[in-house]
């Protein structure tokens, strides 16, 4: 395949620079579905990044479309790469996570197992809270979380509590049994049906990649995406890729050569946000574009060619 049609293939999957989306809330609900999900970020200036990621796909959208998808348990916060708004319907698929750090795996902070529990039963007697709402919560910074901040966050990884809503932003956290609304699928996937998962979402996100991109900040999943990558080459369900003049090999869906045929709308520009979906892989982005993008606030100040942020 030549360059030009591969990275056609990808702007086009990611419904760049012109959508298909349908307008407003559906259209809303259709990106978030499409993309597998919407990384949140709380660093606002003109616009928060999730809404901005949003903006430059779907026609006249509006940021209260989220709040109003959480509040209709169409999606929900959880961990993708990073902190995201998901589609509802994939929340078996953070199980796996959610029971690697349950059963004892270390992700940022020490359990405290005692303050756990006695957030648990405030939570399960009052109802939605913030961690403000606990007398003995102390930071000195935004790094530096307190022992109750720390310990609701475990919580929250751990799958014992979502999040309920936001106000100004805040998080509230309700316990997950009343947060995930009746007919959503609770049982966890097998390393198989996970693998597979995650191939599909990023082919279609994506249109086209390569075996660790699919498991892009997915611990212990290598082996088994190997094997899925195996199984659907033999089934037909993707086919290998060699782009002249990278190194692969790359995949794609069965099927690609309809969305290739979609028209590349070159004459818009999309500005995008550092956490856009399209460029969040920055290898990726580098090999396939040959654009070489460091958010510098991730970089030592010595180092740095353009500034924080």
């Amino acid at each position: 395949m030549p360059l030009a049609q591969a990275r056609k293939l990808a702007l086009v999957s990611q419904q760049l620079p012109r959508s298909t989306f349908r307008r407003g809330l559906n259209g809303t609900r259709d990106a978030i579905q499409h993309m597998g999900y919407v990384q949140i970020d709380t660093i606002s200036v003109v616009q928060r990044s999730h809404h901005h990621t949003l903006w430059n796909r779907v026609p006249h959208y509006r940021p209260r479309y989220v709040d109003k998808l959480v509040s209709d348990r169409s999606i929900f916060e959880y961990w993708s790469h990073a902190r995201a708004y998901l589609p509802m319907q994939d929340f078996r698929f953070c199980l796996p996570r959610m029971q690697a750090l349950s059963g004892g795996r270390r992700l940022w902070y020490k359990r405290n197992p005692k303050l756990m529990r006695e957030i648990l039963a405030r939570i399960k007697a009052e109802g939605p809270l913030q961690a403000k709402d606990f007398e003995s919560h102390t930071s000195t910074g935004m790094w530096e979380w307190g022992p109750v901040k720390q310990s609701i966050e475990n919580l929250f990884m751990e799958g014992k509590v979502l999040v309920t809503r936001r106000e100004s932003f805040q998080k509230l956290f309700d316990l997950t049994e009343r947060v995930i609304p009746p007919g959503v699928d609770m049982s966890e996937p097998t390393s198989s049906e996970y693998a597979h998962h995650l191939i599909e979402r990023y082919l279609s996100a994506h249109g086209i990649g390569r075996l660790p991109e699919f498991g892009y900040q997915r611990p212990d999943t290598g082996a088994a995406l190997k094997q899925a990558v195996a199984e659907k080459l033999e089934a037909g369900d993707i086919v290998p890729v060699n782009i002249r003049g990278l190194s692969g090999p790359y995949y794609t869906a069965a099927g690609f050569e309809q969305v290739l045929s979609r028209p590349l709308a070159r004459s818009r520009v999309r500005i995008l946000s550092p956490f856009d979906n399209l460029i969040i892989q920055r290898k990726r982005i580098q090999q396939l574009f040959d654009y070489d993008y460091q958010l510098e606030c991730y970089v030592p100040a010595e180092k740095r060619k353009h500034g924080y942020f």
